[in-house]
């Protein structure tokens, strides 16, 4: 049985390693200099290299030639290749997430390397061990044998103890662009001399989402089908037709019933995913988001030109505010999706309140300056008052004084009656209805505003003193 593209293709030295410049220039230069570090955590998406690279350092420590970079022909780099040698061992952590495993490995630490220079302790998805293998394996990674090394590849690096990490020296792989995955899978195609289509392997390059093993999987699976044909690939995965996508938000967006049903019925009778239809849905959203916001973000390679056309016709016609307000249903009904006992019947469902919810949208108008640039305290309590905070205006009228007030800033001095929740309930209500972030400064020692000439006055005409309400704000 033959091997997978993945595994017939992949790099045996940091010059074949496509991407991550970062990664191999520092190694490169460490093997140079003879300061590699003994701990090493590799973290990234699935499919871009982690386990590939680990297994690269491990064959640059033992390669017999010492050129820091392996020969490929002693005995030590052919071991290597064939997954035999004694002092390269890796460990499934999904597997041995026990702390009897991390155990062995500390036993065999104080043995020397058999066959090569270093022994390598590859650990992979190391994010699945459990706290008390993590544990046991803290003492040995701070202070390790001059001869040992560990390597710990994962795809959840925030899993991983911090005391482990301080202990480790730490590379994030970045995916793979589309560009670079559709190279790179033109030359393995040239190589194995297969007749391709550049726009199925475009198709393919996007639907692999930055993971390069992903992308030569798909690549396997088209030439045992024997085409790559973009409708075939698409159909081959169960993704639709871009166009067919664009067809089914114009109709969403347009109030359309009747055809929305007819074309989640068809794409249902194309035995399609319905979550990958709300996936491609999202896709395009975010497109348009991009293209509305700032047209040279947006990426050429995502959508074909004629797509592209189609797509920013649509987005001309609409406001940014629907895209936005639409986007946290698609994303939460994504999730209900996957649990749901008839998808398609819910995907269905969930397009029908898309066009009625669409039209609630446009029948109430949405001054998009005063959303995102408030110059007046009035304009605040106005536009809090049109979405019926009266809570919040009602305390920043009675219970503080305003002193600024701009895009994504206001300053405030608090009276005593102010509730401690206040600050984080004003933030969030503003970040949610305008999409900005914003700060909140709230100012707890206003003697600048008691000393101020116009307050001394009042206090000298007004001996018994003042009301913090009768002080309201002049901006």
């Amino acid at each position: 049985m033959s091997l997978s593209l993945a595994r017939r293709y992949r790099p045996k030295t940091f010059q074949d390693l496509l991407g991550q410049d970062i990664l191999k220039n520092t190694l490169m230069n460490a093997f140079e200099q003879k300061k590699v570090p003994q701990g090493i955590v590799l973290h990234g998406i699935r499919g871009i290299g982690k386990t590939t690279t680990a297994r690269i350092i491990a064959r640059v420590l033992n390669c017999m030639s010492q050129e820091n970079k392996p020969c490929l022909t002693c005995a030590s780099c052919l071991a290597m290749d064939e997954g035999k040698h004694l002092d390269v061992i890796e460990i499934d952590a999904a597997s041995h997430t026990s702390v009897d495993s991390m155990r062995n490995i500390i036993d065999s630490v104080r043995y020397k390397a058999v066959q090569g220079s270093y022994k390598v302790f590859i650990i992979d998805e190391a994010h699945m061990l459990s706290k008390s293998a993590f544990n046991a394996l803290l003492k040995t990674l701070e202070e390790p044998p001059s001869h040992v090394v560990f390597i710990l590849a994962t795809t959840d690096m925030h899993k991983i103890p911090a005391t482990i990490l301080s202990r480790c020296q730490k590379f994030e792989l970045k995916p793979f662009d589309t560009k670079g995955i559709t190279d790179h899978l033109v030359h393995v195609l040239k190589q194995e001399h297969i007749s391709f289509d550049l726009v199925g392997v475009q198709t393919i390059a996007r639907m692999a989402k930055g993971s390069m093993r992903d992308a030569l999987s798909l690549c396997d699976q088209a030439i045992a089908l024997g085409s790559f044909d973009e409708k075939t690939i698409k159909n081959m995965v169960g993704s639709q037709d871009a166009l067919k996508i664009l067809d089914l938000i114009r109709s969403m967006l347009s109030g359309q019933v009747s055809e929305v049903i007819a074309l989640t019925h068809h794409m249902s009778m194309d035995a399609s995913d319905p979550c990958q239809v709300i996936q491609d849905i999202m896709d395009i959203f975010y497109w348009m988001i991009l293209y509305k916001h700032d047209a040279s973000q947006v990426s050429d390679l995502l959508l074909s030109q004629e797509e592209q056309t189609v797509a920013k016709v649509m987005a001309d016609e609409l406001s940014l505010t629907i895209f936005l307000q639409l986007w946290p249903m698609l994303l939460k009904e994504y999730q209900n999706l996957k649990i749901s006992p008839a998808p398609w019947e819910a995907l269905t469902v969930l397009c029908l309140r898309i066009c009625y919810l669409k039209n609630l949208i446009q029948g109430t108008p949405v001054d998009e300056n005063e959303i995102f640039h408030f110059s007046s305290f009035d304009q605040l309590i106005v536009f809090l008052d049109r979405h019926k905070e009266a809570v919040l205006k009602n305390h920043l009228l009675r219970d503080v004084v305003v002193t600024k007030i701009s895009d994504g800033h206001i300053e405030l001095y608090p009276s005593p009656h102010l509730p401690p929740s206040f600050k984080d309930k004003l933030i969030s209500t503003l970040s949610s209805l305008t999409h900005m972030n914003w700060i909140v400064e709230i100012k707890n020692t206003p003697e600048d505003v008691l000393n101020h000439p116009i307050v001394t006055i009042l206090k000298e005409a007004f001996p018994q003193g003042i009301a913090w309400e009768n002080l309201k704000p002049s901006i």
